[in-house]
């Protein structure tokens, strides 16, 4: 039988670090990496939709209730990978698919379910702030 002082040097012997090695990727399933690992470049590499809906303005939705909608124009339909670059302006939406680039000029996203689901004109039934449904090129988590 082992005294309590054994016992902790016997499980502090376990609980040492481990030598660092250099791995193939798919070799290193299952192990802690030694030190911080930082992306070559943004990712996403750009600001996109995490959500379905509408990129609109800010200012444009605001106040916006299902008893007094904003109807905005659509001015493109941007699917995720589209490389069309359409300039949201005041009194227009782009309709966005999750994954697509946030257009220029657009500041949220609305997402489809607080529309009516519009494809030349939207009807947005409740208003958020700058940056709700937007991912940030390079944001972390």
């Amino acid at each position: 039988m082992r005294t309590p002082a054994e016992h902790r040097t016997a499980a502090l012997r376990l609980a040492a670090p481990t030598p660092v090695v250099d791995l193939a990727l798919h070799d290193a399933l299952g192990l802690v990496l030694a030190e911080s690992v930082a992306a070559a470049s943004d990712l996403p590499a750009w600001d996109n939709s995490a959500m379905d809906g509408y990129a609109v303005r800010a200012e444009d939705v605001r106040g916006a209730t299902t008893e007094r909608p904003v109807v905005l124009d659509v001015l493109a339909d941007l699917a995720a990978g589209s490389d069309e670059r359409p300039t949201v302006l005041p009194g227009t939406a782009a309709r966005i698919m999750t994954g697509a680039p946030v257009p220029a000029g657009a500041e949220l996203v609305v997402p489809v379910e607080d529309t009516d689901g519009g494809t030349a004109r939207v009807s947005i039934h409740r208003g958020a702030e700058v940056g709700r449904h937007v991912r940030r090129a390079g944001e972390v988590g």
